[in-house]
Formats: C-alpha cells, structure tokens, sequence
C-alpha cells in the first residue's frame, strides 16, 4: 500500500488541532527546546538504578525538539527532533520531525527519519520517512512504511565519527605547500 505524504501531513495537522485524542479535554501545547530530565513516573519492572519514563501525554502538544536520556514515551503530537535511549511511540502519537534512539518500538503515525539500533514496527505504525538502523529491524503485517530503509553497522558509524574530527583538524591547520611538478626529462638525442 502506498502512503499519500500530502494526505497524510493533512491527517498530522487536523488531528494535531483537534487535541488527537477522544477526550473532551483541549490539548496543552508547549512551544521550547524541552529536556526530560526527571522521569513522570516509574517504569513497571524497573531495576533501582533505572530513573523510570519520561511521558507525553495524548493531550499534550508539544512544538521543539525533545532530549531524553532515558526512557521516553510518546502518546501525543511533537513537532521537532527527538533523541533518547528508549522511545516506545504509542498508537494515538503523531511525530513530525526525526528520531534517533537505542530503541524505538513505533505503534503511531511518523513523518522523518528513524535512526536507531533496534527499531520495531508494530501493526498499527504508519511510517514515512527513512530508516537508518544499526542492529535489528522488525516490520509486524500490518505496519505501513514508505521511505528507504538502510543498515548500518554500528562500528562503522562510530570510526565515522572518530575520523571526522581528525579530519577537521587537518583542514583547520595551514595547508602544505604544492608540489612542484618536473615535466619528464627529455629523450637524448
């Protein structure tokens, strides 16, 4: 099946001015560069030393990029990036922006780009935009996803990541003088 990106972006901004969900509640929107840094509350099974889930409600709409070093869930609408370890995006959510995390497990609607080393798609998640994944993809039938799907080991990404600063410092130092190049000797005569 086919996804229509401007039928769809039509869906993303009517159900993002309806409040997205079936309560009778108006959505609360906030606009800012938005830091989870405490969790809303404990995840169930949690060891001690886990903090817990940081939640956007399915009343809230948020307009900024979202930073979580945690676990992040996402019931509602975000217009902006998202990174954290864990992002669980529930099935009323609607994102609008991309995502990169350890691990993604997708049940809502997304517009962007997914970078992740474990991502799953469950049944109801409508997908369009790119996919960049480290270790493990999962697309349950049922799911919907248009875009390009990429592996990409986690290893290479990492010496990428060594190899550019490297290579900034080089450029940023005084560049060497040209070689001067000797035209071939002449044939004797």
């Amino acid at each position: 099946m086919s996804l229509n990106l401007e039928e769809t972006f039509r869906e993303f901004a009517g159900e993002a001015a309806s409040g997205l969900g079936s309560d009778a509640a108006p959505a609360q929107a906030a606009t800012a560069n938005t830091t989870a840094a405490a969790p809303a509350k404990p995840v169930q099974g949690a060891s001690d030393d886990e903090s817990g889930e940081a939640v956007v409600s399915k009343n809230f709409k948020i307009m900024g990029d979202l930073n979580c070093h945690d676990v992040l869930r996402i019931e509602g609408y975000v217009e902006g990036n998202i990174e954290c370890r864990t992002l669980t995006v529930s099935e009323s959510a609607r994102i609008k922006g991309n995502i990169r995390a350890k691990t993604v497990i997708m049940s809502g609607k997304v517009i962007g780009t997914i970078e992740a080393g474990t991502l799953t798609l469950n049944r109801p998640a409508i997908v369009a935009g790119d996919l960049v994944v480290h270790d493990q993809l999962g697309i349950e039938p049922g799911a919907h996803f248009e875009g390009s799907c990429k592996r990409v080991s986690a290893k290479k990404t990492a010496q990428a990541k060594q190899a550019a600063p490297a290579a900034k410092q080089t450029t940023t130092g005084q560049a060497p003088a040209p070689q001067a190049r000797t035209a071939p000797a002449a044939a004797a005569e």
